[in-house]
């Protein structure tokens, strides 16, 4: 009989949050027992409890206070976890009380905004520091990451970094040997993934007689903005908007187009990236990539060898990597054995499984 991992989410899961499904549905040595106070998606398949009637109304109300969702003690009573598995700082803060009442370790993994823009809103410096004080072990997604929650209080010795992985199997790699003039970019219409600098670089590229067209998959609050800088560009009948797609959209997409583009950047309001998870998936795929120097992903991509880096926020230099690429045969073929080269060492599903469960290892001879 496996050892149960409990993990808990509040919103289970955004469409964009494979990265956890994948691990919950992998795991090896542990058995995975979702709670949840909103099921969303990817829940087939697994053993999902959420309170129900006047439990829900009052576990969301210790949601907004932050507090532990009391319907966890009865799943606790009823499943007996030996680990308690928190996504996003936020909700490892709202388990402090649960691991404390049950005496089980709470393992917090953290993804990117809770990071980078959470820590700057009101009260949650302070909370940061007692989770930093009474959480058992932290996950980080990239070493970049770890260094923040360091500096954000968090002890050394308690953060591990699991890097996101993915099943190989499901992105056959197929080798670019040239690179033709359809762009992708996969991702929410959000400030941080840098659609506006990709615009103004098709823009450039345009003037300059290249004839790309950029194709962007997800949908989200900058769209009507996106639209409208396009048309202002002159560019718009080269863009397609394909709004939120599936996954296996999204995953045959990195087969009909030529370039990707991550041009990632730090919002306004601090919101930063991770690792972002349509980057391992690109590379995985063969295709060529151009990211910008943001957050951890110059940990994948090493400039000339698995992909191009150009700065945040800079249309000129990402129009001209994306040159490069059109006009180099040799670097597309280089980047792309290269790219799926460094998943497979790095980004296996297996190995974040594995990596992942040995935390939870650490957390229960912690106690």
């Amino acid at each position: 009989m496996r050892p149960i991992a409990l993990h808990f989410k509040s919103v289970y899961l955004n469409l964009s949050e494979t990265f956890i499904d994948r691990l919950v549905r992998h795991h090896e040595r542990y058995r995975p027992v979702i709670g949840t106070l909103h099921p969303r998606y990817y829940l087939d398949g697994l053993s999902v409890y959420t309170p129900s009637g006047w439990e829900a109304w009052r576990d969301r109300l210790l949601q907004q206070l932050n507090r532990s969702p009391r319907f966890l003690y009865q799943v606790c009573r009823q499943v007996h976890p030996v680990v308690l598995h928190a996504h996003f700082g936020l909700d490892g803060y709202r388990l402090l009380d649960l691991s404390r009442h049950t005496r089980l370790p709470l393992v917090v993994s953290f993804y990117g905004h809770d990071v980078s823009r959470l820590p700057a809103e009101p009260g949650w410096r302070r909370r940061y520091q007692r989770l930093a004080r009474q959480g058992t072990c932290f996950i980080a997604a990239t070493n970049f990451m770890k260094q923040q929650l360091i500096t954000l209080g968090f002890p050394e010795e308690k953060i591990a970094v699991v890097r996101f992985g993915i099943d190989l199997s499901a992105f056959p790699f197929r080798l670019r040997t040239r690179a033709g003039f359809r762009l992708l970019m996969v991702g929410r219409l959000v400030e941080k993934k840098g659609h506006h600098t990709a615009l103004k670089a098709v823009a450039r590229l345009r003037a300059s007689g290249y004839a790309v067209e950029l194709h962007c998959y997800g949908d989200g609050p900058l769209r009507t903005f996106l639209q409208a800088e396009a048309h202002r560009l002159g560019i718009s009948a080269f863009l397609s908007f394909h709004g939120a797609v599936t996954n296996e959209v999204a995953r045959q997409a990195y087969y009909t187009h030529d370039v990707l583009l991550v041009p990632s950047q730090t919002a306004t309001d601090g919101d930063q990236e991770g690792l972002p998870n349509v980057l391992i998936e690109g590379l995985a795929s063969g295709i060529p990539v151009v990211a910008t120097q943001h957050a951890g992903i110059p940990e994948l991509i090493v400039p000339e060898k698995t992909g191009l880096l150009v700065a945040e926020r800079d249309a000129e230099a990402l129009a001209v990597a994306i040159k490069r690429l059109l006009e180099t045969p040799a670097l597309v073929e280089h980047l792309s054995r290269a790219g799926r080269a460094a998943v497979e060492a790095q980004h296996s599903l297996t190995r974040m499984v594995r990596d992942t469960e040995a935390v939870y290892d650490a957390a229960r001879h912690a106690l």
